[in-house]
C-alpha cells in the first residue's frame, strides 16, 4: 500500500508532467516556418520545456531510492519547486502566442528590423507581445537563467527578446517608437555600453567623489551600513545610466521623433520625481535635448513645433524634487558629468546608422508635400524609396500641422489612429520597394 509520501509524489510529479505537457502542445499548436519571426524563441521554450521534465524524471529517481521518509519529504519539497517553474512558465502563454504570429502592421513590423539591425548590429527574433499593464518592457534571452541554473546551455543560434507594449495601442506607431528604447536594454547587454561609459569617464575620481558624497548622505537619512550604502548606490546609478544609454541609443537613431514620443508617453506618469529604477523624466529630457543639440536637429524643432519644442526646454530645466533623498542630487551629479561621455559612445556605436538632419532635410520637404495631399509617402519623384525615419519624422511634423502646436496636441496626435495607420503602410510599402530594387 502507498504511503501518504508515496501518494504526495505521484501527485506532484502528474501535475507537472500534465501542465509540461500542455505548454509543449501550446507551443506545437501552429509552429512558424522555419527561419520565420518567432521561432528561436520557441527554441528556447522548448528547451526549458525539456530541463523540467528532465527535473522531473531526476526527482522521480531520487524518491526512488530515498532511504526514509525524511528523504522521501526533501525530494518532495524539491519537486514542488519544480512546479512552481513549471507554474511560471505558464505566464508566458501569450508569448507563444504573439511568437506564432503578431497583431502589429507589417510596416511596423519591418521597422523594428531595421531597429535590431542598427542597435545591436547583429540579427534577433523579436516577439512583440501585447500586455495588460500599460507599459512597454523588455526581456533579454528569456529563461536564460533558470537554463544555466538546470545546467542547460542556450539553445537559441538567433538571440530571442520579448518586447512588450499596451494591448489597446496595437495601431499607435508614435508610441511604439519607444520599442527602439526597449531594444537599448540589448544592445547593452551584448555589447557592454555602460561598462564603456565607466571606462571612458573623463572624471572617475570626481565621480567616485560624488560617489562617496551620495553614501554620506544616504546613511544619514536611511541609516545601514557604508558597504550597503554604497552598494546600493552602484545599483541605482548603473539603472539610471542603462535607462539614459537606451534614450541616447533610440534619440540617435530615430532623431526628433523620439523627443516627441518620450513626451508623449511619458510626460502624463513622470516628472521631476526619481526612482530607484529611473531618473526623473526632467533629466531624461535635457540629455535628450542636449544629444539632439549635439547632432543639429534644434532648428528643425523650432521651426516646425516652436511652442512645444519651448515647452519641452522649460521642462527640462525644472530641478529634480528628491524630497529628503538628497543622494538622488548626488547621482544625478555624475550622470552629468558622464553625459558627453555617453554621447560619445552611443555615436560611436551607431556609427552610420547616427540619424543626421542632411539625411532628413533634402527629402523633407517632398515627404511634406505627399501628406498634405494625403498621398502616401513611401516613394520619392526619383522613385526611390523614402526613408523610414523620414517618414516617421514627417509624420510628426505633419501631425502637430493637423492638431496645433501645443503641448496638449501630443495627446491627439497619439490618438489619431488612421493617420498613424496611414503612416505605417509607408513604412510598409517603403521597404518593398527597397526590396524590389535588388530583385
Amino acid at each position: 500500500m502507498a504511503t501518504d509520501a508515496a501518494r504526495d509524489f505521484a501527485l506532484l510529479a502528474a501535475t507537472a508532467r500534465r501542465s509540461i505537457d500542455d505548454l509543449r502542445r501550446a507551443v506545437h499548436a501552429a509552429p512558424p516556418p522555419r527561419g520565420r519571426r518567432g521561432e528561436h524563441f520557441l527554441t528556447v521554450v522548448e528547451a526549458a520545456l525539456g530541463a523540467l521534465e528532465a527535473g522531473v524524471a531526476d526527482r522521480e529517481a531520487e524518491f526512488a531510492s530515498a532511504a526514509d521518509e525524511q528523504e522521501q519529504r526533501a525530494v518532495i519539497r524539491s519537486m514542488r519547486r519544480i512546479n512552481y517553474d513549471v507554474m511560471g512558465l505558464h505566464e508566458v502563454s501569450p508569448w507563444i502566442e504573439s511568437a506564432r504570429g503578431s497583431k502589429l502592421a507589417l510596416g511596423l513590423v519591418y521597422f523594428v528590423d531595421e531597429l535590431v539591425f542598427a542597435l545591436l548590429k547583429a540579427p534577433a527574433d523579436v516577439v512583440m507581445t501585447p500586455s495588460g499593464t500599460y507599459m512597454y518592457s523588455t526581456i533579454h534571452k528569456p529563461f536564460e537563467d533558470p537554463l544555466t541554473n538546470l545546467g542547460v546551455a542556450y539553445p537559441a543560434a538567433v538571440l530571442p527578446i520579448i518586447v512588450s507594449y499596451p494591448v489597446h495601442e496595437p495601431d499607435s506607431l508614435f508610441l511604439h517608437l519607444i520599442i527602439a528604447h526597449e531594444l537599448g536594454h540589448s544592445a547593452i547587454a551584448e555589447h557592454n555600453l555602460d561598462q564603456e561609459v565607466y571606462r571612458r569617464d573623463p572624471n572617475p575620481t570626481g565621480t567616485r567623489d560624488t560617489l562617496s558624497q551620495a553614501v554620506a548622505e544616504y546613511l544619514t537619512q536611511e541609516g545601514g551600513t557604508p558597504a550597503a550604502a554604497r552598494g546600493r548606490l552602484r545599483v541605482i546609478l548603473r539603472h539610471w545610466l542603462a535607462e539614459l544609454i537606451c534614450d541616447a541609443l533610440a534619440v540617435g537613431f530615430l532623431g526628433p521623433s523620439y523627443l516627441l514620443t518620450a513626451a508623449a508617453f511619458g510626460a502624463p506618469f513622470d516628472g521631476p520625481e526619481p526612482s530607484e529604477t529611473h531618473p526623473p523624466l526632467t533629466l531624461r529630457t535635457h540629455l535628450l535635448i542636449e544629444r539632439l543639440t549635439s547632432w543639429g536637429w534644434i532648428p528643425l524643432l523650432q521651426a516646425g513645433m516652436p511652442e512645444t519644442f519651448a515647452w519641452m526646454l522649460e521642462t527640462s530645466t525644472r530641478p529634480q524634487q528628491a524630497a529628503h533623498r538628497t543622494y538622488f542630487l548626488r547621482l544625478e551629479e555624475a550622470i552629468r558629468n558622464l553625459s558627453k561621455t555617453i554621447e560619445d559612445v552611443v555615436s560611436a556605436h551607431l556609427g552610420a546608422d547616427l540619424f543626421q538632419l542632411d539625411a532628413h532635410a533634402s527629402n523633407a520637404d517632398e515627404l511634406s508635400a505627399l501628406l498634405e495631399r494625403d498621398i502616401l509617402p513611401a516613394q520619392l519623384l526619383d522613385r526611390s524609396p523614402a526613408s523610414r525615419r523620414s517618414i516617421i519624422l514627417s509624420g510628426w511634423m505633419h501631425a502637430f500641422a493637423k492638431h496645433g502646436d501645443q503641448p496638449v496636441a501630443l495627446a491627439s496626435i497619439v490618438g489619431d489612429r488612421d493617420q498613424q495607420r496611414f503612416l505605417t503602410k509607408a513604412l510598409e510599402m517603403s521597404v518593398v520597394l527597397e526590396r524590389w530594387a535588388t530583385l
